[in-house]
């Protein structure tokens, strides 16, 4: 409607009235034409009229002057000017005017009245509507108050200071404090200094004030009256004044405590999931990606957005069989897959192996909604399998090749058939060349244009280098001379040369980049990749493998470098083969050797008859050499003992025979053609063929009768020099300048525990150091060299091995003995032996050294305990509070089991460092063995296999022994194995059995009683051990190991655990093959089991206890667990402060719990002062590890229990129950 009850504003009203002026002129032109300059102002009272109607006076005046303005330009002459010329046309204009202006004070006084009388009904309506909010507001504030009071939710209503005045029932209740006791306080009661996130909250208050739109939703912690935190949820609503400042809040908070601890848990799972390195992928049972983890995107290249919603089909190869629905039915109907290994692509193309585990994912109703699969890039494994496979290939081509020809021949056809190349040569140094010795599917105009490779001049002469060398062409010149640059693509770190596309490799690089000028002919006879692999053994140049194809992208860098290694084998081969042909031609050039040397040589054949005499053996026998040939040896070399008479024995008989060598005994003559008899000293060795077999024996010998004229003149010396050495109390050594030991005394024989023989003649660093040749590195100081070089005596420690295998410690004196011209010519060692002095000096050291890893055990395994009581604490609380979340108690369940076995392993190292016995319990052995190996497998090298083998059923294998012991014979013998094996490839056995074993059946080794033995086997493949050592194992501080390497009591302390036990233990060894141990323990017989009785349930409490721990998150679970059994519980992270609580209200609290070990006052402590305080105050200790107190010591101190780390919440719950009931049962008292 234009008539309006509102007036529009007077600017809307000219404008609208302006614009309806406009319109009334358009119509004029366009649909009135016919008018023409007749009445011009008639078309524009009703523009006029309208206008007035719609905005009063305002809009009736701008119409009247609008159309004024148009009627004047467009229909009163002059046209098109806004002049009026003629007097009628202005008393026109006037009258115009004129009415229009009345019209519009018309239309402005209706517009008047009619708002005056509409005010007057609007003001009678809200007076009435004011009357009934004011009864409605009554009735809702009742409503209101009765349903903050009511609310399910926390209400506060706090002033800008922060003063509390308004504190609903709930949030009485919730934060159990009363109306009375928070009304005019601070709010800030309610919030902790920091939450347990670290977030300062000491400015919040005032930072809602200042913006409460910010805070208007807020999640934060708060505590309750008794200690404890909690996380709410509060809306928050400003009240504001008449300038709009904040005068009150109105806090509306309900507890999410729970929520937060589930989100907590799932961020957790998340981070783990993150973390993984394996790709963990969930999908739909469609087959749709739903979650894509970090290592996936590392894996398979694909980012999670990537992935998310697409079909896990993405990730087959092409050509692979789709292996999905199979995989997705086996998941529908519940079931799992494990360690299914397969292929998958990646982004890049590139497709890789993987191993796959499957699992169903089920809702909370137990529906499964997806799978999750577990993905691992085994694609490095299965490359190491296929080369371990070729690499035998190779090894067997080359261990039966029959001939260089066959073996070069057969490599070719097995590099062409494992590189899918077309063409292979194998190139090898010809004298100064490197000709092909096998090419295969080479055109044979290229083998002839490339065979050589040397650089010649127009003349056909060899081009040769400064060094007189000759110059090597092409690539294949490089390789075999080592002209690679390994920083270029085309050079492998290994030498080798490769391209996958050598027309642009030849457009892209010069010669200076190729290293040398290059022929080019494989890439003209269109050879586009080419492989040259050398043939090097170290330094030695023996040729190169060529492998070309016309196809382009052959290799790759692994690819080159398994040829690379294949080659290297292949090398040896051949190397081998040529070191063969020249020793044939070495055998040719021995003969002309032996022909000339000084001593008598007769080589004879397998039946014994002369094939070669040289001309000193022809001399000393008197047999012309062409008669002595052919002959049996034993008609020629005829022996006899000087001092019987008797032929000697046929020495070359026995060497065919024994195939050994064999040294003629002393004093024996030869006898000559013509009877004169010669002392001789000779040997006699094998001579073998290819194939190891004796093919005859080669006589050595020679005349002695000069040295034995000098050894008579020595022998009188030598027994001057006796007489002094054996009237000396030291170990006396004589040794010359050739380092031999010429003299010894009877001290140094027993010292050492040797024969005469076998020290004297024998040089000094073979008898005492067991070296091959003279001490001349910088750690071995040779004495005996220094007396020789200065002529001064010197002083020093030494130690050696005795023929048992000990070492043995001496104070050396090293003194210079000279000869007529005043030169040193013998060093005498006089030597006191002080092992025993040196043995007790190290057993102190060792004992220190293991009361302070002791010592370092205990404190470990006491910080880790309180970690561990955390853990397990918060686990026992979140297992009750998850009732009916199935997978959340599978879960903690899990959480809580590993939890135990850390706190038992917890124990055994407080077992170790307490040194201490404990009782023998009933153990099963096969669960142990179990838990050792999984141990050792993360503690040892991989090349050392475990093989385990538990052959007995629950019950079979218990025995009565103490736990920690037992793991301690396991964890030895073990030990000794894997060090056994050292680096090296071996195998590591631990088997367990039972065994019955009657009078007859009983092992020799050691004593049993007949009856029935868990046998615990230990073998290993290691280096194995001689029957000396074997008998001297079991000795306390007998050791194999170096100095510092070893204590010499692991197996002592085996041997005699397993003896106070009524067992045996014994040991099998072979040097070479390994070493078997076998255990005998009692097995133990079980009755059969009883049903046993559920236990009864956890007891409860609403007594007052004081809880102390300097640990506050000890504190803190302590608090919860007592507080979850009903106890009104206060804690103190501070001994002395608690002290000060109990000391001024001694009456507040029903029982004290407190740990041991705590700064400035230790538990102990505190019970004391405590019980003078109130005497009769029950306390109960708490302690992981400590040597001051135990269960016999607590009662003379007051403590009424101990409770050991980490806290259970049966222990705990039983222990304070029982406690306080003896406190109020008097008798007990």
């Amino acid at each position: 409607m234009i008539w309006n009850r509102r007036k529009r504003p007077f600017w809307l009203s000219g404008v609208v009235g302006s614009l309806i002026a406009i319109a009334a002129a358009t119509v004029r032109l366009w649909f009135l034409g016919t008018l023409g300059q007749d009445a011009p102002f008639l078309t524009f009272y009703p523009a006029v009229a309208v206008a007035a109607l719609y905005g009063g006076i305002g809009g009736g005046l701008a119409a009247t002057a609008a159309s004024a303005i148009l009627a004047s330009y467009f229909w009163v002459p002059p046209i098109g000017r806004l002049v009026i010329a003629d007097t009628n046309d202005i008393l026109s204009m006037a009258i115009f005017c004129f009415s229009c202006i009345l019209i519009s004070c018309l239309a402005e006084a209706a517009y008047r009245a009619r708002d005056r009388a509409y005010r007057a009904e609007e003001m009678s309506t809200l007076s009435a509507e004011r009357e009934k909010a004011a009864l409605d507001l009554q009735r809702s504030e009742s409503k209101y108050r009765e349903l903050v009071q009511n609310a399910n939710s926390a209400i506060i209503r706090w002033k800008s200071d922060g003063s509390i005045v308004f504190f609903n029932e709930y949030a009485q209740k919730f934060f159990g404090y009363t109306a009375e006791e928070v009304i005019g306080k601070s709010v800030s009661i309610l919030l902790p200094h920091r939450e347990s996130t670290g977030k300062d909250l000491s400015a919040l208050l005032r930072a809602i004030v200042d913006d409460p739109a910010k805070y208007a939703k807020f999640v934060n912690e708060n505590v309750l009256k008794d200690g404890s935190r909690v996380w709410m949820a509060w809306t928050n609503k400003a009240v504001l004044d008449q300038d709009g400042q904040v005068v009150e809040m109105l806090a509306v908070g309900s507890d999410v405590t729970e929520r937060k601890r589930a989100e907590e848990n799932t961020a957790r799972l998340a981070a783990i999931v993150e973390s993984s390195e394996d790709a963990i992928i969930g999908k739909t049972l469609d087959g749709v990606i739903a979650s894509w983890n970090h290592a996936a995107e590392i894996i398979y290249g694909y980012s999670a957005e990537e992935t998310v919603g697409k079909p896990i089909s993405m990730l087959l190869p092409e050509g692979d069989p789709d292996e999905l629905p199979r995989i997705l039915e086996r998941i529908g109907r519940s079931e799992s897959i494990a360690h299914y290994e397969t292929r998958r692509k990646r982004k890049d193309g590139k497709v890789i192996d993987v191993s796959l585990s499957v699992s169903p994912i089920k809702d909370s109703s137990g529906n499964i909604v997806g799978a999750s699969a577990i993905s691992r890039d085994i694609t490095e494994r299965r490359r190491m399998q296929l080369e371990n496979e070729i690499t035998v290939e190779i090894l067997k081509i080359i261990n039966t090749s029959r001939g260089m020809a066959d073996l070069v021949k057969d490599a070719a056809i097995f590099f062409q058939k494992q590189s899918r190349c077309e063409a292979v040569g194998i190139r090898l140094k010809e004298k100064e060349d490197f000709p092909y010795f096998e090419a295969r599917g080479f055109p044979e105009e290229f083998v002839r244009l490339e065979n050589s490779l040397c650089a010649r001049d127009a003349g056909g002469a060899i081009l040769r280098d400064s060094c007189g060398n000759p110059r090597l062409e092409c690539m294949c010149g490089n390789v075999i001379l080592k002209r690679v640059d390994p920083s270029k693509p085309f050079f492998s770190p290994g030498g080798s040369f490769w391209a996958n596309d050598t027309t642009r490799l030849l457009a892209t690089t010069s010669d200076a980049d190729r290293q040398t000028r290059t022929r080019n002919r494989c890439n003209g006879e269109g050879y586009e990749s080419v492989a040259l692999i050398p043939l090097h053994i170290g330094g030695e140049r023996l040729g190169l493998i060529q492998l070309n194809d016309r196809r382009k992208n052959m290799f790759s860098p692994e690819t080159i470098a398994l040829w690379e290694k294949l080659a290297g084998y292949l090398a040896v081969a051949i190397g081998r083969l040529r070191t063969e042909e020249e020793l044939r031609e070495q055998r040719e050039q021995l003969q002309v050797t032996l022909t000339s040397v000084g001593d008598a040589v007769i080589a004879t054949d397998a039946k014994g008859k002369i094939s070669f005499i040289n001309p000193v053996a022809a001399k000393l026998t008197s047999w012309p050499r062409e008669e002595a040939l052919r002959k049996p040896v034993q008609e020629v070399f005829r022996t006899k003992n000087e001092r019987t008479g008797a032929p000697a024995e046929d020495v070359v008989d026995r060497v065919l025979r024994d195939g050994r060598i064999i040294a003629l005994s002393n004093h024996t003559a030869l006898v000559t053609r013509d009877g004169r008899e010669i002392p001789i000293e000779d040997s006699a060795a094998p001579i073998r063929d290819d194939e190891g077999l004796v093919s005859g024996v080669v006589l050595v010998f020679h005349d002695v009768t000069e040295r034995r004229r000098a050894q008579e003149a020595l022998r009188e010396r030598e027994r001057y020099f006796h007489s002094i050495l054996f009237s000396m109390n030291e170990d006396i050594l004589v040794i010359d300048k050739d380092y031999r030991i010429v003299d010894v005394n009877k001290d140094v024989l027993i010292t050492f525990g040797r024969t005469r023989e076998e020290m004297v003649g024998r040089r000094c660093y073979e008898v005492l150091r067991g070296r091959q040749e003279a001490c001349s590195e910088p750690e071995y100081r040779c004495y005996v060299k220094e007396v020789f070089q200065n002529g001064k005596p010197l002083s020093a420690r030494r130690h050696h091995t005795d023929s048992h295998g000990s070492t043995v410690y001496l104070n050396v004196h090293y003194s210079p003995l000279r000869d007529d011209r005043g030169n040193v010519s013998h060093v005498i060692t006089g030597a006191i032996d002080v092992t025993e002095h040196v043995k007790v000096s190290e057993q102190f050291k060792q004992a220190q050294k293991m009361e302070a890893i002791g010592n370092l055990a205990g404190g470990i395994a006491h910080d880790f305990n309180n970690i561990l009581g955390i853990i397990m604490g918060y686990s026992e609380m979140a297992l009750e509070d998850a009732s009916n979340k199935e997978e959340t108690i599978a879960d903690v369940s899990q959480v809580l089991q590993a939890a135990h076995r850390a706190k038992d392993l917890v124990q055994q190292i407080l077992a170790f460092s307490r040194r201490g016995g404990k009782e023998a319990t009933l153990v099963p052995v096969g669960s142990l063995v179990k838990e050792v190996a999984k141990m050792l497998r993360a503690a040892i090298p991989s090349t050392i296999e475990i093989h385990q083998d538990v052959a007995t059923q629950p019950g079979e294998d218990s025995i009565l022994a103490d736990p920690t012991q037992l793991h301690q014979i396991l964890m030895n013998l073990c030990t000794n194995a894997r060090q056994a094996m050292g680096e090296r490839v071996g195998v590591l056995g631990i088997s367990l059995d039972s065994v019955e074993l009657d009078q007859e059946k009983l092992p020799g080794d050691f004593e049993l009683k007949p009856g029935s033995y868990v046998r615990l086997t230990v073998s290993d493949t290691g280096a194995g051990m001689s029957k000396d050592v074997q008998e001297r194992i079991f000795e306390p501080y007998f050791t194999t190991k170096g100095v510092g390497e070893g204590t010499g009591l692991g197996l002592s302390v085996v041997h005699g655990i397993v003896k106070d036990y009524g067992g045996g233990i014994s040991v099998y060894s072979e040097p070479g093959v390994g070493t078997i141990f076998k255990v005998y323990l009692p097995r133990f017989k079980q009755e059969p089991s009883k049903k046993v009785k559920a236990p009864a349930s956890i007891p409860r409490g609403s007594e007052r206890v004081l809880f102390v721990d300097d640990e506050k998150h000890l504190a803190d679970l302590g608090k919860k667990l007592l507080e979850r059994l009903g106890y009104s519980v206060t804690s103190k992270t501070s001994s002395v402060e608690a002290f000060e609580v109990f000391r001024a209200h001694p009456d507040d609290f029903d029982l004290i719990i407190t740990d041991q070990t705590m700064p400035r006052m230790t538990g102990l402590e505190l019970s004391e002062k405590a019980l003078q305080v109130r005497s009769r105050i029950p306390i109960i200790l708490c302690t992981g590890f400590s040597k001051t107190i135990s269960q016999e010591g607590m009662k003379p101190a007051g403590i009424r229990e101990i409770l050991v780390k980490p806290l259970l919440l049966k222990d705990v719950s039983v222990a304070v129950r029982r406690v306080l009931d003896e406190g109020n049962n008097p008798q007990s008292k």
